[in-house]
């Protein structure tokens, strides 16, 4: 972080820099550039603000929970999978930033299992997959191989994120009914 933040400030303006990055790293450069800005995300959900003693991480699950029930939970932690791929379009990085408030939220209502743990963990992995479909990073690489721009697929991937988030949503009402 402290190489990118210099570099941005050697180069006086952050347009400047982003071109400088991307003439450098023709094809990777502007993905690159993404990850310390999720590693600066990860660095704010552990923060300790003076005074509260609890990571913002517990703190947004404390307040995710207030509406949520163990019914409700994994869909409400879904959603919030989808609008937060849609900054951190990784993995990784996405787990990473919402593991700890999913997880801190199933046992703030009380639930221990494993099943019911799984299955939130579940409700972040297909809310992250679901907003790939919206999210244009994933077929990237397969698009520059046949020469076809990302506007020419997003009009299928819409469906594709329209269809599995009603699907998916249902699941999760149903799901820990089941369990």
């Amino acid at each position: 972080m402290l190489f990118t933040v210099t570099s941005a400030l050697l180069h006086r303006t952050p347009i400047r820099f982003i071109r400088a990055f991307s003439g450098a790293a023709r094809v990777s450069g502007p993905l690159l550039l993404q990850y310390p800005l999720y590693g600066g995300i990860i660095g704010l959900l552990g923060y300790v603000p003076a005074g509260s003693g609890q990571p913002l991480q517990t703190v947004l699950a404390a307040a995710l929970v207030t509406g949520a029930s163990q019914s409700t939970l994994p869909l409400l932690t879904f959603v919030g999978s989808i609008v937060i791929s849609l900054f951190v379009p990784s993995g990784g990085g996405h787990w990473a930033v919402q593991g700890p408030v999913a997880v801190d939220s199933a046992l703030a209502i009380g639930q221990h299992s494993p099943a019911y743990l799984g299955l939130i963990s579940m409700s972040v992995a297909v809310g992250e997959a679901v907003a790939n479909m919206i999210q244009p990073f994933w077929p990237l690489p397969l698009l520059a191989i046949a020469k076809l721009n990302v506007r020419q697929v997003m009009g299928f991937t819409v469906v594709a994120f329209l269809i599995g988030s009603a699907v998916f949503s249902a699941a999760l009402l149903v799901a820990p009914h089941v369990l």
